[in-house]
């Protein structure tokens, strides 16, 4: 019989801190008067995602997160607005997108369409430029 004690395996093994960090400074930088963060692309490499998501909550905020990976539910056939700059784009144009949250392998393309704001070892937070006819 094996126990598992919370107080000796808080984690269960995967180490979330990260995700934890970019889910908190959206909460605190990226929300609107509401409280509700919005309009963020997030784009994972893993199911660590949800970390990101329990963090940036605020109470009964209404958050406006699209996660774009085939590992994402009902995401299983769409294809990945990080193949190209037009498809980024031309998703976040879609869907009113402001703020992009990459692993380390979208970040390149990421930063080339928009301002690195926040940033750990293995995620980034880029702000897309705003054109200046808005």
């Amino acid at each position: 019989m094996i126990i598992r004690l919370p107080a000796l395996c808080k984690t269960y093994g995967v180490d979330r801190s990260e995700e934890i960090q970019i889910g908190k400074w959206l909460r605190q930088h990226a929300a609107d008067n509401t409280g509700s963060v919005e309009n963020i692309l997030i784009a994972p490499q893993d199911y660590g995602y949800f970390a990101i998501l329990a963090a940036a909550q605020s109470g009964k905020s209404q958050n406006k997160i699209t996660i774009a990976s085939p590992i994402a539910p009902g995401n299983h056939r769409s294809q990945s607005p990080f193949e190209s700059e037009e498809l980024l784009l031309r998703r976040a144009a879609s869907e009113n997108v402001k703020w992009l949250v990459v692993s380390s392998a979208e970040s390149q393309l990421a930063q080339s369409v928009g301002k690195t704001r926040f940033a750990t070892t293995n995620w980034i937070v880029v702000e897309l430029a705003v054109s200046e006819n808005d």
